[in-house]
C-alpha cells in the first residue's frame, strides 16, 4: 500500500485514535474510511481487538510507512506504551478476550476504553486527544492547570466509552472526524456533537496538583516513596491502590456510591473523586516512615471501631500490595494478646 498523500506529524503523548480522526479530518474523510483503507477493519467493518490498546508488531511494521511515521512513533500513541510503567497489562495476552480484560483489569486500575481530558488542550491542538488522559490515577492537567474532566456536560457520556461492553472501538466511526465535538452515541445511530472544548473549566489548587504531578511521574516509570521506602512505579501505585481499598473500606473517605464492591478493579471515571481518594491515602502512603505511616492507620482503625485488626481485615478489602505491607505489619505489631504479638514479632 502507497504512503498516505499528506504528512501528520503526531504531537507530544498523542493517543491512536486521536492520530486517526486528526488524518481521517485532514484527508476529507471518515475514521471508518481510514481504519478500512488502513486494515484497521475487516470486510464486515470490526475493528481489531483491543484498538488503541495495543498493536501487532506486524501492524505496526505495515502501517508506519503508509503513515509516513517510524514503528516507535505507532508505539508510543498506544496505551501499551505505558506497560510496565503505570499499570500491568499483560494479561492480555490471554487468549479469551473477556478473561484477557479482566486479568489486566485486575492487575491494576487502567481503562481500556474511555477517556478524560482537557477542554483547553482540546481547543490549542486542534482536538487532539493525550494518551495520558487515559490514565485514572492523573485528575488535572498540568499544562494549563485545571481540573480533568471525565464526561461531557451535555449528554454525560464518557468519551471513548460508547457502550456497555466498554469496548475499545470508536462508538461512532462515521461521525464528523473532529476531536473537538462529542462522538458519545444517541438513539438511532446519532451522536451528542457537543462541543467539549468549549465546556467548563474548573482551576486546581496547588495540592490537586502536586498530586497529579507526582502521578505523572509514576506514570511515567518513575520511582517513587512509599512510607519513606523508595519503590518501583508498579509498586507505588499498587500502595497507592491498595490503600484506596482500605480507606474506602473503613470510611476514612466517602466515596459515595462507588467502591462498595470491586474496588479492585473498577477506578472511578469522575477525576474529581480520583483526586479526593488520592488526597485521603496521601498521609499514609507518603509517610516518612512505616511508623508514621501505622499511625494513620490506627486512626482509620479505631474510627471504623475495630481495635483487634489481623492479617485478614487488610487482605479481604483491598489489592495485596508489598510497598504497603510493611506498614500494615507495623500497625498489626501494636495490637493483640502477648502471645500474638510475640508469633508476629517472630
Amino acid at each position: 500500500m502507497t504512503r498516505l498523500p499528506l504528512a501528520l506529524v503526531p504531537l507530544d503523548n498523542e493517543s491512536w485514535p486521536s492520530y486517526l480522526t486528526r488524518r481521517a479530518a485532514q484527508h476529507g474523510t471518515t475514521l471508518a474510511e481510514l481504519a478500512t483503507h488502513l486494515g484497521l477493519r475487516d470486510g464486515r467493518g470490526r475493528w481489531s481487538g483491543r484498538f488503541g490498546v495495543r498493536l501487532d508488531p506486524c501492524d505496526v511494521q505495515r502501517l508506519a510507512p503508509i503513515l509516513g511515521l517510524v514503528p516507535t512513533e505507532v508505539e508510543n500513541m498506544h496505551l501499551s506504551s505505558y506497560d510496565q510503567l503505570a499499570f500491568d497489562l499483560t494479561g492480555l495476552a490471554h487468549d479469551i478476550p473477556i478473561a484477557a480484560t479482566r486479568m489486566a483489569a485486575h492487575a491494576a486500575w487502567v481503562w481500556l476504553a474511555g477517556s478524560t481530558f482537557c477542554p483547553l488542550c482540546l481547543a490549542e491542538d486542534d482536538g487532539a486527544w493525550r494518551l495520558s488522559w487515559r490514565i485514572p490515577w492523573i485528575t488535572a492537567c498540568l499544562r494549563h492547570g485545571i481540573s480533568l474532566r471525565g464526561s461531557c456536560a451535555v449528554c454525560g457520556g464518557v468519551p471513548g466509552l460508547g457502550n456497555r461492553l466498554h469496548g475499545s472501538a470508536p462508538p461512532r466511526v462515521a461521525a464528523a472526524p473532529d476531536g473537538r465535538l462529542c462522538s458519545h452515541p444517541r438513539p438511532g445511530g446519532a451522536v451528542c456533537g457537543a462541543g467539549l472544548s468549549a465546556q467548563r473549566t474548573v482551576r486546581a489548587d496547588p495540592r490537586r496538583l502536586a498530586r497529579a504531578r507526582q502521578m505523572a511521574e509514576l506514570a511515567s516509570g518513575k520511582r517513587g516513596p512509599v512510607a519513606g521506602v523508595e519503590r518501583t512505579s508498579l509498586q507505588a501505585l499498587r500502595a497507592w491502590q491498595s490503600a484506596i481499598g482500605i480507606a474506602v473500606r473503613l470510611g476514612a473517605v466517602d466515596a459515595g456510591d462507588w467502591g462498595l464492591t470491586h474496588r479492585w478493579a473498577n477506578p472511578p471515571r469522575d477525576p474529581d473523586l480520583v483526586d479526593r481518594l488520592l488526597e485521603s491515602v496521601e498521609p499514609l502512603v507518603n509517610a516518612k516512615d512505616p511508623e508514621s505511616a501505622a499511625d494513620v492507620l490506627e486512626v482509620w482503625l479505631r474510627q471504623a471501631g475495630i481495635r483487634s485488626p489481623n492479617a485478614t481485615t487488610f487482605s479481604r478489602i483491598t489489592q495485596p500490595s508489598a510497598a504497603l505491607q510493611p506498614v500494615i505489619d507495623e500497625a498489626l505489631s501494636r495490637c493483640g494478646r502477648a502471645h500474638t504479638l510475640i508469633q508476629r514479632r517472630l
